[in-house]
């Protein structure tokens, strides 16, 4: 049985997916520096790594603010 990799860095469609933002808001929060991606051969790439990095930065929400 052959065993399945998990990929360490997705495409910008999968990361949106991943992290449940807009293509838009990803690329304003790379562009303000927020969010880390990488070039490989023109297709931008943001790592799971930096992702989880990324979601734990933002600040929690209050019960009453929920």
């Amino acid at each position: 049985m052959q065993q399945q990799n998990e990929p360490i860095a997705d495409p910008v469609p999968i990361a949106c997916s991943r992290l449940g933002i807009s293509r838009t808001t990803l690329y304003l929060e790379i562009a303000s520096g927020n969010l880390r991606a990488v070039k490989a051969r023109g297709r931008t790439l943001v790592t799971r790594a930096e992702q989880s990095r990324w979601l734990a930065g933002l600040p929690s929400v209050s019960a009453a603010a929920a």
